[in-house]
């Protein structure tokens, strides 16, 4: 009795609640190890996120990445450390007043600054070195005004 129980409990939930097919694309970043895509953040239409690679002579490193839109590649906006990782998972990705704002070291600096990125190489840029020798920790961000604090 208990095992029929439990074959009507099971029956009753596949039907009530079937299997939901979502479209999905999966694109590596890193033929050579695991990309482990992270900091997903949507400015606009725009998914960031950061991702190892292996597309540089340089070596890998985890870098910046926008997909444009739902058909679109994934595509990374721009090499910022080719010495290493540009962004670690103690990086901030923030999106405000549709840029993305974030924290990224480079080959010249070991320490993380303030960045923005629209999605292009050319529209991402450091924003300011806020101190050469700490890095750079946007802890609680806060909007107001249209100013990030």
């Amino acid at each position: 009795m208990k095992k029929l129980y439990y074959f009507i409990t099971i029956l009753i939930f596949s039907i009530a609640y079937p299997q939901i097919n979502t479209n999905s694309t999966i694109l590596e970043t890193n033929w050579s190890g695991d990309s482990e895509p992270d900091h997903l953040t949507m400015v606009g239409n725009k998914l960031f996120f950061s991702a190892n690679i292996a597309l540089f002579n340089d070596g890998n490193g985890r870098e910046l990445w926008v997909k444009d839109s739902p058909s679109s590649k994934s595509r990374i906006v721009k090499d910022l450390n080719s010495n290493g990782s540009a962004i670690d998972t103690n990086s901030d990705f923030i999106n405000f007043n549709g840029l993305l704002i974030f924290t990224a070291r480079t080959s010249n600096n070991t320490y993380k600054q303030l960045w923005k990125s629209d999605g292009t190489s050319g529209g991402t840029a450091i924003i300011k070195t806020i101190n050469p020798n700490y890095d750079t920790k946007l802890t609680n961000p806060l909007i107001f005004e249209n100013k990030l604090y």
